[in-house]
């Protein structure tokens, strides 16, 4: 006799979240600006929010 497989509807859930989120991060990684960037930070310098931007804004 053969096991019939079921998959339960939490496994259909998380396997579809998967595949969302997977098409997703493939689509942002495609994108490119088409001109700079300007960021912004509403804090003083030397502060932990003007770091936090140096270091993002030093990621390409």
């Amino acid at each position: 006799m053969r096991k019939q497989y079921c998959a339960s509807i939490p496994t259909l859930v998380v396997l579809g979240a998967m595949v969302c989120f997977t098409s997703a991060s493939m689509a942002i990684a495609q994108w490119q600006p088409e001109r700079p960037i300007q960021l912004v930070v509403m804090a003083g310098e030397g502060g932990s929010g003007d770091r936090m931007a140096r270091v993002i804004s030093s990621i390409r």
